[in-house]
């Protein structure tokens, strides 16, 4: 998948994901959440792409260092929980994409995540 297309799904992903969709998922859009409301509820997907996305105000071409670093942090610990979870991966990857250093080759973190998610 080359870069453009990612974004788009990404975007994709951020526009149709992050709507609250489930009775009581209203309370975690439009509000700050504290890492214990992500830790009890940390299964729903949702709510971990919002959080991140939020870290970079939305601006999912961000180039900002600490904007990424904050997302990536938050989208690692969802993935903890979630680690089947598409979107997450797809989220994850585009922004490690941004960092200006990569601790690992972009292509062994492209390996893992296939490896992760199950086959459609």
């Amino acid at each position: 998948m080359d870069s453009e297309a990612a974004v788009i799904r990404v975007r994709n992903v951020s526009h149709e994901v992050l709507k609250p969709t489930a009775p009581g998922d209203e309370r975690y859009f439009g509000a700050e959440m504290s890492t214990t409301d992500l830790m009890r509820d940390k299964e729903n997907v949702a709510m971990w792409l919002r959080v991140a996305v939020e870290q970079t105000d939305g601006d999912l071409n961000c180039e900002d260092q600490n904007k990424i670093n904050k997302a990536l942090g938050y989208l690692a610990r969802a993935l903890e929980s979630n680690s089947t979870s598409k979107p997450l991966w797809l989220l994850y990857i585009e922004m490690y994409k941004r960092r200006h250093e990569l601790p690992k080759p972009l292509s062994v973190m492209y390996k893992h995540a296939v490896g992760m998610i199950p086959c459609s």
